[in-house]
């Protein structure tokens, strides 16, 4: 089985004058999480397929995080950031079937040392525009400085399909002077949607095929 392909960003000078010392115990809890998904490769080997096609993590960047708390209404300073905000460090999870997704969201659950803060289902209850994935805020065990004793993380679990849409979504939310941009919405939501069914009719085949569904097609 070809092992999970993994991405990892470089880490910016304007990052580590943020963060500090404490960014090496982010990466570090970073690198310890990736671990654990990596270990579901191992799980997977008597399996005829694996669950994760790839993952990467990120650490979000200071002007990111400015923006946020200034729009929350906070102060702009580290230990704002860890308080108030869940995301400075994220995970994002690509896997192939629809099935994967709360599989996957099960093992974060259970492992030593993390509990899951919160839950966002975008696959059961989509967005408007049509965004599909699912989240959650992990609380971890880790002290970061003298005044932060808990370390939070998001993770995104999506299927392939869904990745690729967010993506491109992504790409057009932020160019600017975009021509015809309420077509391209509607279209991007029907793709979407489209893509939402060509997943569900994939999950249906791949329960055939694992003899979950014993009806003939």
């Amino acid at each position: 089985m070809q092992s999970i392909k993994i991405k990892k960003p470089e880490i910016e000078e304007d990052q580590r004058a943020f963060y500090g010392d404490t960014l090496s115990i982010i990466e570090e809890e970073l690198h310890k999480m990736s671990a654990e998904i990596e270990r579901l490769e191992k799980m997977d080997e008597d399996l005829d397929r694996k669950r994760i096609e790839h993952f990467k993590w990120r650490i979000k960047k200071p002007k990111s995080i400015e923006c946020k708390l200034k729009k929350l209404g906070f102060h702009y300073d580290l230990d704002t950031c860890f308080i108030h905000l869940f995301d400075y460090a994220g995970i994002r999870v690509v896997c192939a079937f629809l099935e994967d997704i709360y599989s996957i969201r099960d093992y974060f659950e259970n492992m030593e040392g993390v509990r899951i803060l919160e839950e966002k289902d975008y696959v059961k209850y989509p967005k408007p525009n049509g965004y599909r994935s699912f989240h959650m805020i992990l609380e971890i065990d880790r002290k970061l400085n003298e005044n932060v004793d808990k370390m939070h993380m998001e993770i995104q679990i999506r299927t392939i399909s869904q990745d690729s849409w967010a993506s491109l979504e992504h790409q057009l939310k932020y160019k600017r002077d975009i021509e015809h941009s309420e077509m391209i919405v509607e279209e991007l939501k029907r793709c979407a949607d489209e893509m939402a069914s060509t997943d569900l009719t994939m999950q249906t085949i791949r329960d055939w095929i694992d003899g979950k569904i014993k009806e003939e097609i």
